[in-house]
């Protein structure tokens, strides 16, 4: 399915695609707050990205997002005609932090591309911290964060 940009989903598709989920923030996390890195166990969840209807998957690590192209090199390509969005845009960090509960970071992959978080323009140096439900702009496309539920 192709995307083609635009605002974000009704709140009747959000409550269909997303769960209707509430309360979204993306703070910033202070100064050397670094996770710290546990293995990896077959319960964790990443979550995902959410694009129109549909669901791309992420992994425990380094998950470089783009716009979909042969000649690119990101782990997440998003079908889309919004050329403002790069083939290598953004970088979302998904950690397992010592309390057993998993962190997303988000920032950009390179100068010069733009990237809104919950109405927020990430500058070069910028790394936000994703809840379930954060819209995230990448370019004019807007996709959403999911955390999905561990498996029991």
């Amino acid at each position: 399915m192709r995307v083609t940009p635009g605002g974000p989903p009704s709140d009747e598709q959000a409550k269909t695609v997303y769960g209707g989920m509430q309360g979204i923030s993306a703070d910033k996390p202070a100064d050397g707050d670094d996770a710290t890195l546990l293995p990896q166990s077959q319960h964790v969840r990443p979550g995902a990205l959410v694009c129109g209807r549909a669901k791309y998957p992420l992994h425990l690590g380094r998950n470089l997002v783009g716009r979909e192209s042969k000649t690119s090199n990101a782990d997440v390509q998003i079908p889309t005609d919004d050329f403002q969005m790069s083939r290598e845009h953004a970088v979302i960090n998904i950690t397992k932090i010592s309390n057993g509960s998993l962190r997303a970071l988000i920032r950009n992959y390179k100068e010069g591309v733009c990237t809104v978080v919950k109405g927020m323009k990430l500058e070069s140096t910028d790394k936000l911290v994703l809840t379930s439900g954060t819209e995230i702009k990448l370019g004019q496309t807007s996709v959403f964060y999911i955390e999905e539920q561990p498996q029991k």
